[in-house]
């Protein structure tokens, strides 16, 4: 077809501008060789007549106007219809449909008839949705986009995408590529696949239907961290997922090193396998993230709460040999079942960042490994208060449960407290009250109880222990200020505790049983230039301020530390004991308290008084038994020591 110049005074706008949300590329038709639309000479052979002029071409016939229907590119020239458009598309929303006998591409329209296969460009911010008439087209259906392009389908009932390279692969026969963001419809069950060489920024499965995720990896390590009860990220293969909108996750290939996160306060997790299939089961009671079903990894399998308060059961068999295991929360409970990482690493390790009560309850249990770490240990830390409450707790119980490990043996609760607590005030106060007053009342445990039919068999060393390391400060500063009384007051109890009184048999090359608490207190009140007259030393010292003269009943500084402190150690065996290296039981009460009222403060001729009180009463306990037991070993070392560290100075005592 040709186009005279009326005619192309007369194309619609569509044809003579290009279209702002989409641009259509097809390769202009070369011109007719045979000059049908221009006039030529004919040349006639010698001797012959001359050829009669050709008749006059009739007029074409008018074209009706289809502005938005690709059947050519130029209106100069006749040009084939392009079977293979490629569309280029602005940002905002795309919708892609079959209207008729049309495929629609935003505001571009395409005989079906005449296509091939058909592509469309993204080149950012689009939201291209295929609707549910444009599935299964007679040809293919290419996608191209960006990081911050996305594709959502229209349809019902089960949807698999297959992404096999970066933003790439194929969702109901259409292809795409680099594409950022893949969304599921409201009314299908969507499963994302993401294999081996895959990524994809953001999968989001819709607000209806049963979605989920499928990772498919060749080794490396997979990472699931939930951010809400279906929505998360995974980091696979160096690249990460976020998703949102969905229901079950599948790690449906051996990677190297599978790590799930738990970051809800308070959740509780519980972990069991198929015993046919060997897949571990990876639930939230809790509702708090999506349930994580896995093959076993190759080498590394880690469970961790990434919040406090986190509670994981072990609820059935665990059979991992030659995996890693190591499992991390605040409590962790293994009762009646079977925990077998053959020649691998096992740890049990009650007690994440934050945990102020820790504890690892294991009964009637199985356990094989290779090195066996059995922990809790609770952290607590206070500061910016001129009070302090602290109660922390680390508790490791192994009742009635059979432990063989090749390597050492570790069993151990830990408490690490670190308080601060000041009252420093710059100005105020009046004489007849307390300006300054700080107070400190922390309370740490650590205890480990090994009793029942335990039976322990260990190939190295074998360690039993408590450890409770407890630091307090606490300042009343009133320097500073007008008038008025110092009070700093510290009421410690640390105790570290450890009983082996198992009935049954234990073996290990060495075996260590020992508790310890260092604990490091101090206390200093210093009184304000003009004292106090009301400070009632008695009341703040809990009746601890006397002298041989009497009571004290007013000071301008006072200075209390109330110290419980110990470490007891009880080895009460009833079963033969083998170890061919030794047996050492110890318990040692380790730091010591410093307590320091200063009046010099108090200028001469001040309203109120100048006494200072440091009062520091302290009880220790340090205690090693060994009871009545069997034992097969060359050498039995029992130790209980108090070992202050803390050097005495003026109006300073030490444990």
């Amino acid at each position: 077809m040709s186009a005279s110049a009326d005619d192309a005074a007369a194309a619609p706008e569509e044809w003579a501008a290009t279209d702002q949300s989409a641009i259509v590329t097809a390769p202009i038709a070369p011109a007719d060789d045979s000059g049908a639309d221009a006039p030529s000479e004919s040349i006639a052979p010698s001797g012959s007549a001359p050829a009669p002029a050709p008749a006059p071409a009739p007029a074409p016939a008018p074209v009706p106007e289809t502005p938005s229907v690709h059947k050519a590119t130029t209106l100069e020239a006749d040009a084939a219809v392009e079977p293979n458009p490629s569309v280029t598309v602005a940002a905002g929303s795309i919708r892609v449909y079959v209207d008729g006998a049309e495929l629609v591409v935003g505001t571009e329209r395409f005989v079906l008839a005449d296509l091939a296969s058909i592509t469309i460009n993204a080149s950012g911010g689009s939201a291209i949705l295929i609707a549910a008439s444009a599935l299964g087209l007679p040809f293919p259906l290419t996608v191209n986009g960006t990081a911050t392009d996305s594709l959502a389908i229209e349809s019902t009932g089960d949807v698999s995408w297959d992404v096999t390279g970066a933003g790439g692969g194929t969702v109901r026969g259409i292809g795409f590529h680099g594409i950022g963001a893949l969304l599921g419809s409201a009314a299908s069950n969507d499963t994302f696949v993401i294999r081996s060489g895959g990524s994809i920024g953001t999968v989001d499965g819709g607000a209806g239907g049963f979605d989920t995720i499928e990772l498919h990896p060749d080794g490396g390590q997979v990472h699931s961290v939930p951010s809400g009860s279906d929505s998360g990220t995974l980091s696979f293969e160096g690249s990460t997922i976020t998703y949102a909108g969905l229901e079950p996750i599948t790690i449906a290939t051996p990677a190297d090193q599978v790590v799930v996160e738990t970051t809800t306060v308070d959740d509780v997790l519980e972990v069991s396998q198929n015993e046919i299939s060997g897949e571990i089961i990876i639930v939230s009671v809790n509702g708090s993230m999506e349930s994580i079903t896995l093959v076993i990894p190759n080498s590394l399998l880690e469970i961790l709460a990434g919040a406090p308060g986190v509670t994981i059961r072990i609820i059935t068999n665990l059979i991992l040999r030659g995996v890693t295991l190591r499992i991390v929360g605040a409590h962790i409970i293994v009762d009646g079942v079977t925990i077998d990482v053959g020649d691998a690493k096992l740890t049990l390790a009650a007690g994440a960042a934050g945990d102020t009560d820790a504890t690892l309850a294991i009964t009637d249990a199985d356990i094989i490994a290779g090195d066996l770490e059995l922990t809790a240990t609770a952290t607590a830390t206070a500061s910016g208060s001129a009070t302090a409450l602290v109660d922390a707790s680390a508790a490791v119980t192994v009742r009635d449960t059979n432990i063989a490990a090749a390597g050492d043996v570790i069993i151990r609760s830990v408490v690490n407290a670190d308080v601060t607590a000041a009252a420093t005030p710059t100005s105020g106060g009046t004489v007849d009250t307390d300006v300054a007053v700080a107070g400190a009342k922390v309370q740490t445990a650590a205890s480990t109880i090994i009793e029942g039919a335990t039976q322990i068999t260990s190939g190295g060393q074998l360690t039993i222990a408590a450890s409770n390391n407890t630091t307090v400060r606490v300042n009343a500063d009133a320097s500073a200020a007008d008038a008025g009384g110092a009070i700093a007051t510290a009421l410690i109890a640390a105790s570290a505790l450890v009983r082996f009184a198992t009935a049954a048999a234990v073996s290990a090359e060495t075996l260590l049983v020992d508790s310890q608490t260092t604990v490091n207190i101090t206390a200093s009140a210093t009184a304000s230039a003009a004292g106090a007259t009301a400070t009632d030393a008695d009341a703040a010292t809990n009746g601890n301020a006397a002298t041989p003269g009497g009571a004290i009943s007013v000071a301008g500084a006072i200075a209390f530390v109330d110290l419980t402190q110990s470490a007891v150690t009880t080895f009460v065996p009833t079963g033969l004991i083998t170890s061919p290296g030794g047996v050492t039981v110890t318990a040692a009460s380790r730091g010591g308290s410093s307590v320091v009222a200063d009046g010099s403060t108090v200028g001469a001729g001040a309203a109120g008084v100048g006494i200072a009180i440091a009062v520091n009463k302290i009880d220790v306990t340090t205690s090693a038994v060994v009871g009545a037991t069997r034992l097969a070993t060359p050498t039995l070392s029992v130790k209980a020591e108090t070992a202050p560290v803390l050097a005495a100075g003026f109006n300073e005592h030490r444990t």
